[in-house]
């Protein structure tokens, strides 16, 4: 076998380095290989099917050193095992553009890739809020913010006769909320469970070291004898229940999960690390809000001349882990 420097060789699906070895092309920089011309072309399916990844071109490649300009090399090139910055840098070339054009009768998939190249640049999108300043342009104008709440997480809060009946509604914004099947971009963590999303997204904790699918059966049950109705709890997933959407009223749907965990605190299990005690704190995350902001009053906000109950010291109270987090951002 020759090394490919003085003498023609079949081509293949390498090319021979500076040492006489035969190297992948798929791994070769076209940086270093620059390709020439476009001797032919083969597909790997039947050419009414190809693609551009099953296409196989025969290209003439030259060696891109000063020192070893002359040596050329004929090699198969499968597009689809290139990288990505490899295969938009030989598409570009004009020797695979020639022979594009050139080619007849001209497969379906070089039509293809001719109306690409007759599109214009892609223009990347960019929404922009204009507005029409009095005072000249300057630096300070990046400065001219505003506050901007984007979420509100609302972490423990206890769940009791009282706080559900005094406090919960006003947390949520509204008296009745959706149970059902719901997907929301807030990932559950480990032990939590979605009972109605996305706006808000309420979750439950249930105990690692209890059954999660037994649970989430008892308070279906629970629910539908306070109510009247039926509710088909969830065999596996981070959802409460599995059924379309049904509305309820909060405190019915609340009291009826403290009723299940005071029966499970009542059978006398072991409370390891209070798992069973943490099944009485509620989540509460606002995700999103500034996607409609309208959705969503803040309920810690409070008129200084309302004379009433903070609504947060009172929850604290209630709860000394209690926290609420803003996700804070700024409009310009």
């Amino acid at each position: 076998m020759t090394l490919g420097y003085e003498e023609k060789r079949p081509p293949c699906f390498c090319v021979i380095d500076s040492n006489g070895r035969a190297t992948d092309l798929c791994k070769t920089d076209f940086k270093t290989w620059i390709p020439k011309k476009v001797l032919s072309h083969l597909f790997k399916t039947r050419t009414t099917t190809a693609t551009l990844q099953s296409t196989i071109l025969i290209v003439l490649l030259q060696c891109a050193s000063s020192v070893r300009r002359r040596q050329t090399c004929a090699s198969l090139c499968c597009i689809g095992s290139l990288t990505q910055e490899n295969k938009a840098h030989l598409l570009k070339t004009e020797a695979v553009r020639n022979y594009v054009a050139g080619c007849n009768p001209k497969p379906s998939v070089f039509l293809q890739l001719e109306n690409r190249w007759k599109l214009p640049p892609a223009a990347h999108p960019v929404a922009v809020n204009t507005e029409t300043l009095p005072n000249p342009w300057s630096v300070d104008l990046f400065k001219m913010t505003r506050p901007d709440v984007d979420s509100l997480t609302i972490n423990n809060f206890k769940l009791t006769s009282d706080s559900i009946k005094t406090r919960l509604t006003a947390l949520i914004g509204r008296s009745q909320v959706d149970v059902g099947t719901t997907w929301s971009a807030v990932r559950n963590p480990k032990g939590y469970h979605t009972i109605c999303g996305p706006r808000p997204v309420l979750l439950i904790y249930i105990s690692t070291n209890l059954n999660a699918n037994h649970v989430k059966k008892k308070f279906a049950q629970q629910l539908g004898k306070d109510t009247g109705g039926m509710f088909i709890p969830a065999d596996s997933g981070s959802n409460v229940f599995k059924q379309s959407h049904a509305s309820i009223d909060v405190m019915v749907l609340f009291n009826a999960w403290l009723k299940v965990v005071n029966h499970i605190q009542g059978r006398d299990e072991d409370d390891v690390d209070n798992q069973i005690s943490k099944m009485k704190l509620l989540r509460i995350i606002f995700h999103a809000w500034k996607s409609d902001p309208t959705c969503i009053e803040d309920p810690f906000y409070q008129d200084e001349q309302e004379d009433v109950n903070d609504m947060y010291e009172s929850c604290v109270e209630n709860c000394s882990d209690f926290d609420a987090t803003y996700d804070l951002g700024q409009k310009y």
